[in-house]
């Protein structure tokens, strides 16, 4: 059962509820509320998913009463069990053990810890969509760079296919913002042609790896009359 908030008085093990105002969703353990994470949401089954990564969500029903468990690089923790709490706040929990969860209100994220550090806990398999997005507000200065440091390994496609653009004004004459990876190769360009022309994608894309940090540039020469940048880059979870 999902259902959105406020939750139902009667509730099963496995229920999940979606806050319409945060888009968090929770799921019912039985014992409390426990956050499934951006939206990433929860497995269930009565054996593990093959091939998780740090911070997926299992939910087995194998076991009475069936269980919420997360994968913390090396095994599958019970939430709520021995070595995995969950703390709510905007700070993340002092002196935690890996498996660990934090939920984080102002954002609506469920991190896990793995023993080093917090990590997004996304329950998202590998070919999973994944829109990475650019906000440039009011008009793009000469070189402007927004930087999105990678959490999770991802594949942007040639000729970032699947991506979107957006101005609210358009440019006086044609206009160019590059892709790339900070220390690394350049993965595609994005095109806007003067007036109301539609924005154009090309480039040989490539893959990205966490740690490492996409960066758009906008180009060297002003326009004066581009405003209101949005460049949605669709990748995919590898």
């Amino acid at each position: 059962m999902a259902v959105v908030f406020p939750p139902p008085a009667t509730l099963t093990p496995g229920d999940r509820v979606t806050d319409a105002t945060t888009g968090a969703v929770w799921i019912w353990t039985g014992e409390r509320w426990v956050g499934a994470g951006g939206g990433g949401g929860v497995t269930p089954s009565p054996i593990p998913p093959g091939t998780p990564n740090t911070g997926d969500l299992w939910y087995d029903t194998s076991v009475i009463p069936h269980e919420l468990k997360i994968w913390n690089g090396s095994d599958w923790t019970t939430v709520g069990g021995d070595g995995a709490s969950v703390d709510v706040g905007t700070t993340p929990p002092a002196s935690p053990s890996a498996g660990n969860l934090w939920w984080r209100a102002d954002i609506a994220q469920l991190f896990v810890y793995t023993g080093s550090e917090w990590v997004i806990a996304v329950n998202m398999p590998g070919g999973a969509s994944v829109p990475i997005v650019f906000v440039l507000p009011g008009q793009p200065e000469a070189g402007a760079m927004i930087n999105v440091p990678m959490v999770t390994a991802l594949s942007i496609p040639a000729n970032l296919a699947g991506s979107q653009y957006y101005n609210a004004t358009d440019p006086t004459a044609a206009y160019t913002f590059t892709l790339l990876v900070v220390g690394g190769a350049i993965l595609g360009t994005v095109s806007k042609p003067a007036g109301a022309g539609a924005a154009s994608f090309s480039g040989a894309g490539g893959n990205v790896v966490p740690g490492q940090v996409l960066r758009l540039i906008a180009q060297a020469a002003v326009d004066t009359t581009l405003a209101d940048v949005g460049i949605t880059i669709l990748a995919t979870r590898t």
